[in-house]
């Protein structure tokens, strides 16, 4: 499992998954999403509309072939062609339907997390890990690993944890002011490489107005 955690994960791996194994592609997705916790809010969404049109499909495509459906079912004689190309479809698409819906439900639940640690630290300047273990539900020592994760990606800034506390550091608030801009809503800190960018955690817009 060390293996999956790498950050540099190759993406031919993930097309090639997608491809042959689509289940184990899309774990892969969730897995690099979580780990650089980029466009989160935007693969969730991404994830559950795929979800919602494989569901669409599975129906479309029940409801069409039912009478071959039935006839599959009351029948005796031994299965043709037909029907197997049937029952696969039938199975791949519905698989891949659950698979896209459990990976949305996932990261959604990993983006209310990550907007509790935004929130709590970059807005209400929270230095009590109890606070946010009480909220998330996670261990101590899984709190401390996503504040450290989260302040290499930028998400927070002048923060690290020292002895499991929380400190605030803003000597270089003045190098990372032109830099960053601070989502109103969950707290969130971006980069500003363009005219705007969404959070990654709410999906709200932002720009040069949010600046730091």
């Amino acid at each position: 499992m060390s293996k999956l955690d790498k950050r540099d994960m190759p993406i031919y791996i993930i097309v090639l998954s997608l491809i042959f194994i689509f289940p184990l592609g899309i774990y892969y997705i969730v897995l690099k999403t979580k780990t650089h916790f980029k466009d989160l809010k935007k693969s969730a969404y991404l994830l559950n509309l795929c979800g919602c049109m494989g569901l669409c499909f599975v129906i479309v495509y029940f409801v069409i072939n039912y009478s071959d459906y039935i006839s599959m079912i009351d029948s005796h004689m031994s299965l043709d062609m037909y029907n197997f190309s049937f029952i696969y479809i039938y199975s791949y698409s519905l698989i891949f339907t659950i698979s896209c819906l459990v990976g949305s439900m996932y990261l959604h639940k990993v983006c209310r997390n990550m907007t509790i640690y935004t929130e709590f630290i970059n807005i209400r300047h929270i230095k009590d890990i109890d606070l946010i273990k009480e909220e998330t539900g996670e261990d101590e020592s899984t709190i401390c690993d996503n504040i450290n994760r989260l302040t290499t990606t930028d998400h927070l800034i002048h923060v690290k944890v020292s002895s499991n506390k929380i400190i605030f550091n803003k000597g270089e608030e003045k190098l990372l002011k032109d830099k960053f801009v601070k989502c109103k809503s969950c707290g969130n800190i971006m980069k500003l490489e363009k005219k705007n960018v969404r959070c990654d955690f709410c999906f709200r817009k932002l720009s040069i107005k949010d600046k730091i």
